[in-house]
Order: structure tokens, then sequence, then C-alpha cells
């Protein structure tokens, strides 16, 4: 797809009329993601909270997807929801819970460009 491409070449303007065409043909919870990642990037941050719900409209149990929710939500300065967020998607990934108290913290006192890492290294949040 074109639109990853675009992605993956930092081109986030046409990544996201990319993913927009396909998300209106075959919306799937994947293209909603790379959709709603493309304008967060673009810092978009209303449209892309509203990619990721439609993305959670078609399947809730997305934990990348509630990490991008969370995100968003804390970059908007909606803390309450971040963690709520950050909850459903703890509870769809469970090797994210060694990290919960950190997480809970970040939110807590709203600091802003901090990782977090899984007990594999990736980049949980």
């Amino acid at each position: 797809m074109r639109g990853t491409l675009y992605f993956l070449d930092n081109n986030f303007d046409e990544a996201i009329k990319d993913f927009k065409l396909a998300v209106d043909t075959d919306p799937t919870p994947e293209l909603y993601y790379y959709y709603a990642l493309s304008l967060y990037h673009e810092g978009h941050l209303g449209a892309a909270l509203h990619a990721i719900a439609s993305a959670l409209e078609v399947r809730a149990d997305q934990p990348d997807v509630l990490r991008l929710q969370a995100q968003l939500y804390k970059e908007t300065g909606q803390f309450d929801k971040a963690l709520k967020s950050l909850n459903e998607a703890l509870r769809f990934q469970k090797d994210l819970f060694d990290y919960s108290p950190v997480l809970s913290s970040v939110f807590k006192f709203g600091l802003q460009k901090r990782r977090i890492y899984n007990s594999k290294g990736r980049i949980v949040f």
C-alpha cells in the first residue's frame, strides 16, 4: 500500500490521503491506526482521536490502538481519559502490567515525552 511507503518516508501528508482512501474502502483497525498515526505526526490530534475512535468501533481489543489513544489524550491534557485508555490496553496486553505504576505517575504529574519499555525492549508508551 502506498500509504505505508509514504509513512515510512515521513511523507505524512500523502500518507494521510492514502490511508483516508483506504479506510473509506476497507475500514479495518489497522488502517485506522496508521491513518491516526499519520495525522498525529502532522499535529492533527483531534482528527487522530476521531480516527482512533473509529478503529475501536470496529474492534475494541487493540492494545496498540488504545496506547495511541492514550498518547493523544495525554498530549491534549486529558489525563483521566489517557489513563482509562492505557488501562484498557493493559487489559489486552499482559506484558505491560509491570509498568502500570510508572505509567500512572507519568500521567498524574503530566510529564511529557517519556518512553516506557516492556521486558522485551519494545516501547510501550
